[in-house]
């Protein structure tokens, strides 16, 4: 495996592999951590309205 990196770091430029590096760890982070956070921090609909009237 650090073979491919290897030759990954000679054929590509640092920003390119830092772009990289950062979209796959935004990736995994949003796999892992995405769906979790989003139940943590949902906020339920409020279902007491009152009525509404239309006037023309």
């Amino acid at each position: 495996m650090s073979n491919f990196f290897g030759q990954l770091r000679q054929k590509l430029s640092k920003p390119i592999l830092f772009g990289l590096y950062g979209a796959m760890g935004c990736l995994g982070a949003a796999t892992l951590l995405g769906e979790p956070l989003l139940q943590l921090t949902k906020i339920s609909p409020k279902v007491d309205q009152s009525p509404l009237a239309i006037v023309l």
